[in-house]
């Protein structure tokens, strides 16, 4: 395993846990569909902010690509 996928699966482990952990209303509870869908989300917020920088990255256009594929999925924005 790589040190990014060490650091990926840190930080997607914490994120999972802070997600199960937050409480919900009377009656919900949470799945893992759920998180999916949140990690959905937090993924594309990182990918737009990387987006509207003005200074672009090295690999923009793999960053731009995938933004793409993600707002086909959600339907536009």
């Amino acid at each position: 395993m790589s040190k990014n996928n060490k650091k990926i699966s840190k930080k997607e482990e914490k994120l999972e846990q802070e997600f199960f952990n937050t409480p919900t209303l009377f009656g919900e509870k949470k799945t893992s569909k759920d998180f999916e869908m949140f990690k959905f989300q937090v993924k594309l917020n990182r990918v737009q902010r990387i987006i509207k920088r003005k200074k672009k990255t090295k690999n923009f256009d793999v960053v731009q690509k995938e933004y793409l594929e993600m707002k086909s999925k959600v339907g536009g924005l």
